[in-house]
């Protein structure tokens, strides 16, 4: 099984990638997003990419024209996006891309699943239960 989907502690939701991605794979992954963000609650998501293989540039293509798509929902519904990054060398690439290209949600690149927890639920906290989220 190439995900790992994880809400027994909403609003904080888990996504571990494992291995490498297919097409329905990423699929799978909006829709499991987009099931928790039709809801009043905010969410906060971890994407945790430890087990997983780098995206080809066809799913990294997929996800730009996702969150393009889904905009507003993401910036009215979710709290924040923390990704699971254990390299150093790659969060600072990651974080580099995040700063031209600026997305919808606010977000952290961590090293730990315990980090990714801990920004997550202080982004929820900050941010309260509904409305607009704040940067």
């Amino acid at each position: 099984m190439p995900t790992d989907f994880d809400e027994r502690d909403h609003p904080v939701l888990w996504i571990r990638t494992l291995g490498e991605s297919r097409d329905d794979d990423i699929a799978e992954r909006f829709a499991f997003a987009e099931r928790h963000l039709q809801g009043r609650a905010r969410v906060a998501i971890i994407f945790d990419t430890t087990a997983g293989r780098p995206l080809t540039a066809r799913h990294r293509r997929m996800w730009t024209e996702w969150l393009t798509a889904n905009d507003h929902r993401l910036r009215k519904q979710l709290a924040g996006v923390a990704i699971v990054v254990t390299s150093a060398m790659a969060r600072g690439v990651f974080t580099g891309v995040f700063w031209v290209w600026q997305p919808p949600m606010p977000y952290a690149f961590v090293a730990t699943g315990a980090e990714a927890e801990a920004w997550a639920r202080a982004r929820l906290r900050d941010v309260g239960p509904s409305g607009p989220p704040t940067r």
